[in-house]
């Protein structure tokens, strides 16, 4: 079995530079909150890794 990934630029970039990246589910986004408070927590997930010097990357 093969897998292929697809990472954003930002990711990629900090996977290549050793820099720390946080996986995030997704799942808050599309079943864990109505909108538009799933938008909203998912943006402020995000807003928190970036403050704690890590890229964040949203797993789908």
């Amino acid at each position: 079995m093969s897998f292929t990934f697809h990472y954003h630029s930002d990711v990629a970039a900090a996977l290549e530079n050793r820099m720390p990246v946080v996986a995030l589910e997704s799942t808050v986004i599309t079943h864990g909150l109505p909108y538009p408070d799933n938008v909203a927590t998912a943006a402020g997930m995000e807003t928190a890794v970036r403050a704690g010097g890590a890229v964040p990357a949203t797993i789908a």
